[in-house]
């Protein structure tokens, strides 16, 4: 759950990035007339929407979903787990583990690699206390 946080804080970052130094860089240029060769750079938007996405037409993001399991009586880490693989079967940000697997466990294809994440645990991580 922790892994899971701190590598969408890093997909957010990497995007700021990106969009700072490269495609702003890009419009600068254009703007000002000066020659350049166009940099194209991965987008891991997709990625950051399987994540947090929660706008109206889109599945739900993988954390909406763990919150939205998190508050319905007597769900367990598969159902959430099902829940993710429904919502965004047909992402290319979420890969398929292994079929023995995919019930405990989901993969994102995150900006640095693809990192699978075991899902038990999940629901209780969410609605625990800071300390």
């Amino acid at each position: 759950f922790e892994q899971l946080l701190i590598n969408f804080a890093n997909e957010k970052l990497q995007a700021t990035f990106n969009q700072h130094v490269f495609a702003a860089e890009q419009e600068l240029y254009a703007a000002e007339g000066i020659s350049w060769r166009s940099v194209r750079w991965p987008d891991n938007s997709e990625t950051i929407g399987l994540i947090a996405s929660k706008e109206r037409g889109r599945a739900p993001g993988v954390l909406h979903l763990l919150d939205e399991t998190s508050r319905l009586p007597n769900q367990t880490d598969a159902d959430f787990n099902k829940r993710v693989h429904d919502a965004h079967g047909a992402a290319t940000a979420l890969r398929r583990p292994d079929p023995r697997a995919r019930a405990a466990k989901f993969a994102v294809r995150h900006y640095a690699g693809e990192v699978t994440y075991n899902a038990a645990g999940f629901l209780d991580r969410n609605n625990g206390t800071v300390s």
